[in-house]
């Protein structure tokens, strides 16, 4: 990041870097733990996932207004309007990573259920 004259701009700039590093980790930690609950057949899990999507939308969001206000007070050139451009770009980007997959959730439902029916499979029937 360059320096500026004017502190506030370099102030704009480092909240954005803050907030996509945020968004990065949550991103991440949705990732793992997706794949945890896929491999475990974990519905809990799976659903944890899900409700921290909201989350990750939010930030999307803030990111993308916080990016066009300083365009449009700033009116900033070259690497500083690639700069924003991309954390516009990213942040969409790890939005899109960060969403629960329809096929992912069902994916889950079919594991627990073929679980399930496996272990009515293996359970001594009573003979009548």
């Amino acid at each position: 990041m360059v320096d500026h004259t004017v502190k506030s701009y370099d102030k704009e700039l480092s909240a954005l870097e803050r907030r996509i590093a945020e968004m990065g980790g949550i991103a991440e930690k949705m990732v793992i733990d997706a794949m945890d609950a896929l491999a475990g057949a974990d519905a809990a899990l799976a659903q944890q996932v899900v409700a921290t999507d909201p989350r990750l939308d939010a930030l999307q969001r803030e990111i993308e207004e916080q990016a066009i206000l300083t365009i449009a007070r700033r009116q900033p050139m070259a690497v500083d309007l690639r700069e924003i451009v991309g954390a516009i770009r990213v942040a969409g980007d790890l939005e899109r990573v960060g969403d629960p997959r329809q096929e992912h959730r069902q994916t889950l439902g079919q594991d627990r259920h073929r679980s399930a029916r496996a272990a009515d499979h293996r359970r001594p029937q009573a003979h009548e």
